[in-house]
């Protein structure tokens, strides 16, 4: 165990050291940042409004009937929050009178239906809503989008292990691992623990940035179930670069039958989706796909598992014989 722990904290390190797996481990939060900057936060919920402590307790309670608070302790505070990435309004106080305060570059609307909420509270005219689910089919570009960043940053999570055998292999560490007393076991191990973490880790980072913290959980068990195909694509690269360069033009082969094949099945009929089904990383983009939904995808979990363990069995005495590993 104290080896697996060992070559694990080595793949960390090089991470951190080696600007191109570092820049790859970011790049999903790097995209979420730039998701988020392009629609707005993604959450469900109500409008959002910053208020300074000087604001009225009933004035706050009225904007609570209809949205979200979140109470600060000055001016300044407010105009910072304002100033983030996501949209949300501030109600300060000036000359004993609520004053809205939006950044200007929000949706089209927002600060006129803002300020009119604002008005309704203050006068204490609270509009009151009616809530009914009806089936919507919702915003099918965002949600394939969302799903596809998702997806990549589990990709990610395989890639850069795979970087690391791909160094272990140049540098000759591999062949003294092999008759060392961790082995080949450990040793996949060790790669498919930090793939495992990088997944857990990177899918969290992506959700938190893009405000969706109520699909966390399912969004969680998603990126667990793909364990099997993380490290697939882990164990792919590393067998198929004999150094970081070739690595790199590998990872140009892999990414679109890892990432791109799965998104076409989104254009492909009911009738023809078993022509997926050999794959894991379809039934992984479909486990993603129902979390960010807020959907359990049970079935689709196990098979991802599934599927991604009969193909490392399959290829088990290939990656034996490319990495030297008893």
């Amino acid at each position: 165990m104290r080896g697996i722990l060992r070559y694990m904290k080595t793949d960390f390190v090089l991470i951190a050291r080696n600007k191109l797996t570092f820049y790859m481990v970011i790049s999903p939060a790097l995209l979420a940042l730039v998701f988020l900057a392009v629609v707005g936060r993604a959450g469900h919920g109500s409008m959002t409004f910053a208020v300074s402590a000087d604001v009225p307790a009933q004035l706050v309670r009225n904007i609570e009937e209809f949205g979200k608070v979140e109470r600060l302790a000055d001016s300044d505070a407010v105009r910072a929050r304002v100033e983030r990435m996501d949209s949300a309004a501030g109600v300060v106080m000036a000359d004993g009178a609520p004053v809205l305060i939006v950044e200007g570059n929000e949706a089209e609307g927002f600060a006129e239906r803002a300020g009119y909420l604002v008005q309704r509270a203050a006068a204490g005219d609270i509009p009151h809503f009616e809530e009914k689910k009806v089936a919507s089919k919702g915003n099918r570009a965002l949600e394939l989008t969302a799903t596809s960043l998702l997806v990549l940053a589990i990709f990610v999570a395989g890639a850069v292990p795979g970087m690391n055998i791909v160094a272990d292999r140049e540098s000759k560490v591999l062949q003294a691992t092999a008759v060392s007393p961790l082995g080949g076991k450990g040793y996949i191990a060790a790669r498919a623990l930090t793939a495992f973490i990088l997944s857990l880790v990177n899918t969290a980072v992506a959700i938190l940035i893009i405000g969706r913290t109520d699909v966390i959980g399912q969004m969680m068990v998603a990126a667990a179930s793909s364990a099997a195909v993380t490290l697939l694509m882990a164990l792919l690269l590393g067998c198929s670069a004999d150094n970081q360069i070739s690595a790199i033009a590998s990872i140009k082969l892999i990414m679109p039958v890892g990432l791109g094949l799965p998104i076409t099945s989104t254009f492909v009929s009911e009738k023809l989706q078993f022509l997926y089904y050999w794959l894991p990383n379809y039934w992984q983009f479909k486990a993603v796909e129902s979390a960010w939904v807020g959907r359990y995808d049970v079935l689709s979990c196990f098979l991802a598992l599934a599927t991604g363990g009969i193909w490392l069995a399959l290829l088990r005495n290939w990656f034996r014989q490319k990495l030297g590993l008893r």
